[in-house]
């Protein structure tokens, strides 16, 4: 059954793909990506737009990978690409290539703009130190609401939050982790996890100051 909300194979059918593939490929790439604060977006700004944010990545990972490479989602904001086409060095450059491209834009979320409430405001301003964007409509380009970090272009000026103010975009970036096998193989659950612990060692390396 495909995912309902993004379209894509769901878990139970990657884990079955990916025991194929390892049994049967001569190697096989995992990786695992991770929507960054995620959670923080959806108690700001309601699960309406995160779920839109969540159906534009699953959209953009297709097209980074694209036919050679399976996406599934794996639950939540967590996604896994597993591929037996590229080589171990090609893993880690579409791991790249994948956090470029869902970084690069914001991410245009719902056609009718979600309106902040003063209880998100409070909450905008709390996480306002993990540098989450999020971008109103403004013209012919987006305003950047200014409580929060972020430089503002000549097409998102940095605005105050307000109640009311319209939100319907959003830039949101993502950590992959890499794993990869070729030879003896150990199982599909063992790969999924070296690759979440690739994850995990990413994220800390970039908190580093």
């Amino acid at each position: 059954m495909p995912d309902e909300l993004t379209g894509l194979v769901d878990r139970t059918e990657l884990l079955q793909t990916l025991e194929h593939d390892i049994l049967t490929a001569p190697s096989v790439a995992c990786l695992f990506v991770d929507i960054d604060k995620m959670k923080p977006l959806n108690m700001c700004l309601g699960r309406q737009l995160g779920d839109a944010v969540l159906a534009e990545v699953a959209r953009r990972l297709k097209v980074a990978v694209g036919e050679d490479a399976l996406v599934a989602r794996f639950g939540g904001d967590e996604f896994v690409v597993i591929s037996t086409r590229w080589s171990e060095n090609g893993a880690v450059d579409i791991a790249g290539g994948i956090s470029a491209m869902i970084l690069a834009t914001p991410v245009s979320t719902v056609e009718e703009a979600h309106r902040l409430s003063a209880d998100e405001i409070e909450l905008l301003e709390q996480y306002a130190f993990l540098g989450i964007r999020f971008f109103g409509p403004f013209e012919d380009g987006y305003y950047a609401i200014g409580a929060l970090r972020g430089t503002a272009t000549p097409n998102a000026p940095a605005v105050l939050p307000f109640e009311g103010m319209p939100v319907n975009a959003a830039y949101v970036s993502a950590t992959v982790g890499v794993a990869y096998t070729a030879g003896p193989r150990a199982a599909a659950s063992r790969l999924l996890e070296q690759a979440d612990l690739a994850l995990g060692e990413e994220k800390r390396l970039r908190s580093r100051p």
